[in-house]
């Protein structure tokens, strides 16, 4: 499914029909219920399954620090080598350390035995860029497969667009099972196009239950009015 599809179904289950005739604001409101229900997948007690992806590096001979995708969060490990995981070193001052005790040991370039993730903030962007360094360096191009977890994908109007092109990031079985339900009911009850309290409530079930099998808990009625 394309996110132009995702917007037409959204759409239809409040009565517009047309996207012409929407109001411009209402394709910002459709790409915002579906950021909110990646976020909301992303982030649930058995959300690891599509936060979690293998990302591969490719090496380049005498170069040790690679920055990992934009979308990478964290490196949750292994990192792998030619089949071989490498041993972490947890901080800067400890890879500095190990490297100084074992580069006239060893041979200053080679297969990576160890791997350091130097995690820095670009202050003028606000986002953080995740480095992997790698000792020692690597002498040739080799394939590096590390284990992350990623950060929920955004949508903008323009993602929606037909002939934008931009596919969903989550196998199709699961956007009937976890994305429509909750992007549908998160674009409804922030759209003025919704038809009434019945059909809102309707959608709010079908979200709860998508919602109950990702493992998050709803608070009770009583608890939502004290």
């Amino acid at each position: 499914m394309t996110g132009f599809e995702l917007k037409q179904d959204l759409l239809r289950k409040v009565g517009a029909t047309d996207p012409t005739k929407v109001p411009a604001s209402e394709h910002h409101e459709a790409a915002t219920a579906v950021t909110k229900a990646f976020q909301q997948m992303w982030t649930a007690p058995g959300g690891e399954f599509f936060r979690r992806v293998t990302k591969t590096v490719n090496t380049v001979a005498g170069t040790d620090t690679y920055t990992l995708d934009a979308d990478v969060q964290t490196v949750i490990g292994p990192v792998v080598v030619q089949g071989t995981p490498l041993r972490e070193v947890v901080n800067r001052a400890n890879f500095v350390k190990y490297n100084d005790r074992f580069q006239s040991s060893l041979a200053p370039s080679g297969t990576p035995c160890v791997y350091f993730i130097d995690r820095k903030r670009l202050a003028a962007e606000e986002a953080a860029q995740v480095n992997l360094k790698l000792w020692p360096n690597p002498n040739a191009a080799l394939v590096v497969e590390v284990d992350v977890e990623t950060e929920a994908p955004k949508y903008d109007a323009c993602d929606l667009e037909e002939g934008s092109g931009r596919l969903l990031e989550v196998p199709h079985k699961y956007v009937e099972l976890y994305l429509l339900p909750i992007a549908r009911y998160e674009y409804a009850s922030s759209s003025s196009w919704h038809n009434g309290q019945t059909q809102l409530a309707a959608l709010k079930e079908a979200r709860d239950e998508a919602r109950a099998t990702l493992g998050f808990t709803e608070p009770s009625e009583a608890r939502r009015e004290s």
